[in-house]
């Protein structure tokens, strides 16, 4: 099941985001739990963070952007984590199945994201559902861990001729 975040699923999307096999691909480091928070208030206060829940337990979590005017048809998805032990066995592709879903059913008609190119598994992950990838952010993030700046490459996927 899919909803928008509430501040009783702090803790929660605290243990994703701050997971090694998560963190290196979101726009902030690992911090301490009082850090954070005011990056868990901004995500509500968009109310553009969802998650989702299996039996209780949140087990993913990402922001979805819309915009409006000119770029209506358009939907950004940003932050998406799972659970590392939830990771490799399809839930990742049933939630980005169901989330493209209702977003063509919503109107949309192009999603874009930005992946790591230091990424393989995410943009493998996103090729398998029709993203392609439609250029390079060159140098684009800075992790402080890593000497050097990451590119990102930029992926869409048209739903529907625009």
């Amino acid at each position: 099941m899919r909803r928008e975040i509430t501040r009783g699923d702090f803790n929660q999307v605290y243990e994703i985001y701050m997971d090694e096999t998560v963190n290196p691909y979101v726009n902030f480091e690992i911090m301490s739990k009082k850090e954070f928070r005011p990056i868990f208030d901004k995500m509500i206060e968009s109310g553009e963070s969802q998650i989702y829940v299996l039996n209780g337990e949140v087990i993913a979590a990402l922001a979805v952007s819309r915009f409006q005017y000119r770029l209506k048809h358009l939907a950004y998805i940003g932050a998406f984590g799972i659970k590392q032990q939830y990771q490799g066995k399809g839930f990742g592709i049933k939630i980005m199945q169901e989330l493209i879903r209702d977003l063509r059913m919503d109107g949309v008609k192009r999603i874009e994201l930005r992946v790591e190119s230091d990424n393989k598994r995410a943009i493998n992950f996103y090729r398998k559902l029709g993203f392609e990838a439609e250029g390079t952010h060159r140098k684009y993030m800075k992790r402080k861990r890593d000497p050097n700046f990451v590119d990102t490459h930029l992926m869409g996927l048209l739903l529907e001729k625009c």
